[in-house]
């Protein structure tokens, strides 16, 4: 959308929300994929995926899908994708157990290769229908395990998802477990580029800022909804602004990890400004609100390691 800057369009919105809420996934993926349509930058989908959600575990799903689309600007916009790394020792790449390996074919014209493994924690485990896999292809010479990022169709042969309980917040989240058997993949699955570095590693610090854009983008759809006053709406594009600023700068620089931090800090200040205006929102969405808002403490532990390294750099450079 070329003759709209996406805070116009936010703007204008607001007296148009539509107060029907989205009882399943299904109800708002075509509200939400019609609405990303318009956008080509994938912080933009998020801000307005958000302000399309009427909960927080469907901004939360915009700004994760928006993740991806950063971290892999092929992805299809008409698509639901699934980021496929964590294992049961986590989602390090030494505790990477799922492999990749060539099969020897004879009078095969193209290369084949097959996955074997099992994944779990898989975020939108159920409704996604593109699957981007970490597996090992093998150990380094330094000794290191060499990760591969796959990319492939969720209902490709030997692929099995489990669905996972649901989580005490954001249960309309969907998390599932992934079984992977005999799963052949061909060349133009693989993606370019080592799978740790060019995006296990950045997606965290991605995630971070698409995620909490979308959740501005939600609080923005409220308080145009239910009257708050036009600060709040002003401090949501405040803080907007500096995310999508950071989107578009290196996730792996350390200073962009500093900066985010100020930001992360501004949104908390904002949730804390909000808290007496939740007592005019109707009673469901405001205990949806006191349930989930603790998806803003997740992998609070994990930013605060990477601002100390981030701190650390420069004062060692200095």
């Amino acid at each position: 959308m070329k003759h709209k800057l996406i805070i116009e369009w936010l703007l204008s919105q607001t007296d148009h929300i539509v107060g029907d809420p989205y009882s399943e996934f299904n109800l708002w993926k075509p509200v939400y994929l019609k609405t990303i349509a318009s956008w080509t930058d994938p912080i933009d989908c998020a801000i307005a995926g958000g302000f399309v959600a009427d909960r927080i575990a469907y901004a939360f799903t915009a700004g994760y899908q928006a993740s991806l689309r950063s971290l892999l600007p092929s992805l299809p916009f008409d698509t639901i994708a699934a980021l496929c790394v964590s294992e049961e020792g986590g989602g390090h790449p030494r505790q990477i157990k799922t492999t990749l390996r060539q099969i020897d074919q004879k009078e095969s014209i193209s290369p084949l290769w097959e996955i074997n493994g099992r994944k779990k924690f898989i975020t939108n485990a159920s409704e996604a229908s593109r699957l981007l896999i970490a597996a090992s292809a093998g150990e380094m010479p330094d000794g290191k395990n060499q990760i591969q990022m796959i990319e492939i169709e969720r209902d490709a042969p030997g692929i099995t998802v489990i669905p996972m309980k649901e989580l005490p917040f954001v249960p309309e989240i969907s998390h599932g477990i992934l079984l992977l058997e005999g799963v052949h993949v061909k060349e133009e699955n693989l993606l370019p580029g080592d799978g740790y570095l060019k995006y296990i590693k950045p997606f965290r610090t991605i995630e971070d800022i698409h995620v909490s854009t979308a959740i501005i983008g939600y609080l923005f759809r409220i308080a145009g909804q239910y009257g708050w006053p036009r600060d709040i709406q002003e401090k949501c594009l405040f803080i907007f602004s500096g995310f999508r600023s950071l989107s578009a700068e290196d996730p792996g620089n350390p200073a962009v990890h500093i900066a985010l931090a100020g930001i992360l800090n501004q949104l908390v200040r904002l949730v804390d400004d909000i808290e007496p205006y939740w007592a005019n929102v109707e009673a469901v969405t405001r205990s949806a609100w006191i349930r989930d808002r603790k998806l803003l403490d997740i992998a609070r532990e994990a930013r605060s390691m990477r601002l100390k390294a981030a701190w650390s750099y420069f004062t060692k450079s200095s």
